[in-house]
């Protein structure tokens, strides 16, 4: 990771290639060096590396989380949907995933879709605040902007950072309203 953030990229992969040497059944060698190829621009070669991975049950949940990761970075959201199904299917699965798809549909401009995919991450867990922020930007371009606001204030009292009132404001701004993305900021402070 320090190699990594510091932009050494070769070394990063050699000590990511170590991992896999000594630990091939556990994930996490294989996703970070993906993560890093995808860094580095060779996301074809980050993607063929995870995309046919088969470890340990519990830890293929985290492959197909950084699978969809990647795709979606890369603007591949039907094949990113795609991973996400495939994730759905594991034991491991939590309301991260279905963040994720609720996120990658509304991406795909489906804010139908978005809404299916994100019920079920309102069961409890550290990602509840985040799915609340999701809704909320689901609200937005549902029309629904009182109760967009309503659900963002539910979101920061869970612990959702105050930064994160840009992402709904830019929501808003999307759609056309720019006053209510100025407002928004103030309408929390309050």
């Amino acid at each position: 990771f320090a190699l990594w953030s510091l932009a050494r990229y070769r070394q990063a992969i050699k000590d990511a290639e170590y991992l896999i040497d000594k630990f091939p059944d556990n994930s996490n060698g294989y996703v970070i060096k993906a993560r890093i190829l995808h860094d580095m621009g060779a996301t074809n070669e980050a993607i063929a590396l995870l995309d046919n991975l088969v470890v340990d049950q519990e830890d293929q949940f985290f492959v197909y989380y950084w699978l969809a990761e990647i795709q979606r970075n890369d603007l591949r959201f039907e094949e990113a949907l795609a991973t996400t199904e495939r994730a759905k299917l594991l034991s491991s699965a939590d309301g991260y995933i279905d963040n994720m798809r609720a996120e990658i549909a509304l991406e795909l401009n489906d804010t139908e879709l978005a809404r299916e995919m994100i019920q079920p991450a309102f069961s409890p867990g550290e990602w509840i605040m985040w799915s609340y922020l999701i809704d909320a930007r689901i609200m937005v371009r549902e029309g629904k902007l009182e109760e967009a606001q309503t659900r963002l204030k539910e979101a920061l009292e869970l612990g959702l950072p105050v930064s994160e009132i840009s992402t709904l404001a830019r929501e808003m701004i999307k759609k056309g309203d720019f006053k209510a993305a100025i407002a928004i900021s103030r309408d929390i402070d309050q």
